[in-house]
């Protein structure tokens, strides 16, 4: 997804921005991102990383733009996964509990 949003903001040809630098620079990113404790959820430090690993096939303000792009997706993503699934787990509870009681 990171290489799709790097080619959808102009950075680089389709045929000159492979998989495997995608990969590359996105699990770079993560991996740098966890391992900053001094900054909150790694934000700004995944994205620098990501635009440093694209290398010269990418303008650095686009793979770091992209990078951004990304992170807010997830952190969306991940939010609204939250609330499904709090709100099915709830569901779920309150009709557990009326089919167990027993009237006694």
């Amino acid at each position: 997804m990171l290489g799709y949003i790097v080619i959808a903001m102009k950075g680089a040809d389709q045929s000159g921005l492979g998989l495997s630098d995608s990969m590359f620079a996105l699990y770079t990113g993560i991996t740098a991102g966890l391992a900053a404790l001094f900054v909150p959820n790694g934000l700004g430090v995944r994205e620098w990383i990501i635009s440093a690993a694209f290398g010269g096939s990418v303008p650095v303000a686009v793979a770091f733009a992209a990078g951004l792009v990304y992170r807010l997706f997830v952190m969306v993503s991940e939010f609204v996964a939250l609330v499904l699934t709090s709100i099915a787990t709830r569901g779920f509870h309150r009709q557990s509990d009326i089919l167990t009681q027993t009237g006694d």
